[in-house]
């Protein structure tokens, strides 16, 4: 299970956030996962995945694309990890 935390800010800065518990059912990695290097500081890898997630409540199954980065440091450790999605595509 992963829980999806969704945060809302209004006009006024008042904050509320709401949990979303999905389960991810399968993983295709069909992109290219490509080296980057952005001014010799280390390197960057990004992909694209298509991750198949279920909404527990409902049961609704759906596959969505990721766009996964990971960014690393001169020693070759993991020093940031972004994923971007479109949380509309996300099970009703």
């Amino acid at each position: 299970i992963t829980v999806v935390t969704w945060t809302y800010e209004d006009a006024n800065g008042n904050i509320t956030t709401q949990n979303q518990n999905v389960v991810i059912e399968d993983t295709t990695d069909p992109g290219y996962p490509d080296v980057l290097d952005y001014e010799g500081d280390g390197s960057v890898v990004i992909s694209w995945w298509n991750m198949k997630f279920k909404n527990k409540k409902s049961g609704n199954i759906t596959t969505i694309k990721q766009h996964i980065q990971h960014a690393f440091n001169d020693k070759g450790d993991i020093s940031r990890e972004d994923y971007y999605f479109n949380p509309a595509q996300l099970p009703d």
